[in-house]
């Protein structure tokens, strides 16, 4: 029993600076950008002071989480990546419309991203050496395959989207996701197909 009942909930724009310093780390380990010219420089620190100057119930999540890929790799193109989280969120909004049951609506979101969309973790011989593009969002969202963090965010950035309330939960080695409506609460493991960790 890991006592998930008890874990910190960990607010957006944490979850969101968790994901820079993953992006920084991995980027100062060798990653590189393409020698093209990038339509518009992003820095780190434009991005994370933006976000600290923005109250927490203004955060746009799937907004920051592209503005943070963009300043790893300045070639992210914006709208495009945005369109696939407008185009997911627009995809599950006629299936959960007049849901109420909770567990009911996670299954639908879990059914679609893991058994639909094919998002999954990062293969069992990598787990140990989790690499860069199991991180970098916009390349998850292109090969469908990340860590515990990045398809735990995208699984935020759909929640955010579509009114559910789901937020991050961090523990020791790893990163899940808690529904809570006051009522029922679901814990989610983003790298095993939404299971519901107990």
């Amino acid at each position: 029993d890991m006592k998930l009942k008890h874990c910190p909930k960990y607010s957006f724009s944490v979850i969101i600076l968790l994901l820079a310093l993953n992006v920084v780390l991995l980027s100062a380990c060798g990653s590189t950008v393409p020698p093209k010219q990038p339509q518009k420089i992003i820095t780190f620190d434009s991005v994370v002071n933006e976000i600290l100057s923005t109250p927490e119930e203004k955060i746009n999540l799937r907004k920051y989480v592209v503005l943070l890929s963009k300043a790893t790799d300045p070639y992210v193109n914006m709208d495009i990546e945005l369109r696939r989280f407008e185009n997911m969120a627009g995809a599950l909004q006629p299936r959960i419309k007049g849901l109420t049951e909770l567990k009911d609506i996670v299954k639908v979101i879990n059914t679609y991203l893991f058994e639909e969309m094919h998002f999954r973790g990062p293969p069992i011989e990598n787990m140990k050496q989790i690499e860069f593009d199991h991180k970098f969002i916009p390349t998850v969202l292109g090969t469908k395959q990340g860590d515990c963090v990045s398809l735990g965010l995208i699984y935020l950035c759909l929640a955010e989207y579509l009114g559910i309330p789901v937020y991050g939960v961090n523990v020791p080695h790893h990163f899940f996701l808690r529904c809570d409506d006051g009522k029922t609460q679901i814990n989610i493991d983003p790298i095993n197909k939404g299971e519901n960790l107990t």
